[in-house]
């Protein structure tokens, strides 16, 4: 793949992809299915937000995005929305 978008490229990994967490090895995905499964936050804060600031960079940036990048994005926003509404 061509050289990544810099904002999608902080995004996935300042957000939705932390293999370097204290905890925990998973996505931001799956610490919100955690957490809406336990009541629990994931290292002591609830991901939500979390999401919720992804998204809006994502959404911000979407246009300028390239054809693969914009189905990087298409793929993580399905990903957290059947996460939030417990797929």
């Amino acid at each position: 793949m061509s050289k990544v978008n810099p904002t999608l490229k902080n995004v996935i990994e300042q957000n939705l992809y932390k293999p370097s967490s204290t905890y925990w090895n998973w996505s931001l995905a799956d610490a919100i299915r955690y957490e809406k499964a336990t009541w629990i936050p994931v290292e002591w804060r609830w991901h939500t937000q979390a999401w919720e600031d992804a998204r809006n960079s994502l959404i911000g940036n979407y246009n300028s995005f390239n054809a693969d990048e914009k189905k990087i994005a298409d793929a993580i926003f399905n990903d957290i929305s059947n996460a939030l509404n417990w797929k």
